[in-house]
């Protein structure tokens, strides 16, 4: 092989495809996240259910649920009761409120939810998820208050 006829690369042509590299990553990672946010408002509502609830049905009374997450309850492979004022004042835990799931970065959507198991006892703040294509994982969650 003759050493002297070897073409030298060009030296700007790898920056080239590390941003294009960059760019298809970052829309795929927005398209995941846009058919993802209704699986990850699902996944933390089960794993609000799973980690807090104590595999007790959430409880809520009259006129308390948001009509989305009355969509979430139906949807949501989770077990609810709606109960009469009275029953709510002698035992209404556990209970939580699911906000609507926002878009953080590529492929990671934040979950609002505020919750509460006991007397004195409850927390709130954002579940953070990892999405791809319509799978859902929680992460963690940051919690903005507890009692």
């Amino acid at each position: 092989m003759d050493e002297g006829n070897r073409v030298a690369p060009r030296p700007g042509r790898w920056r080239g495809r590390v941003v294009a590299a960059v760019v298809v990553l970052l829309v795929l990672g927005h398209v995941s996240n846009a058919v993802s946010l209704r699986a990850s408002e699902y996944a933390v509502l089960r794993w609000y259910v799973r980690n807090y609830a104590d595999g007790k049905p959430l409880r809520y009374g009259p006129g308390e649920m948001t009509p989305f997450m009355r969509v979430l309850l139906w949807t949501g492979d989770v077990e609810y009761e709606s109960v009469s004022e009275e029953e709510r004042k002698k035992n209404p835990f556990p209970s939580c409120d699911v906000q609507p799931a926002t878009a953080v970065c590529p492929f990671l959507v934040s979950v609002r939810i505020d919750h509460i198991e006991g007397n004195l006892a409850g927390g709130g703040g954002r579940v953070y998820v990892l999405t791809f294509f319509g799978a859902a994982v929680v992460l963690f969650e940051v919690q903005e208050w507890v009692s």
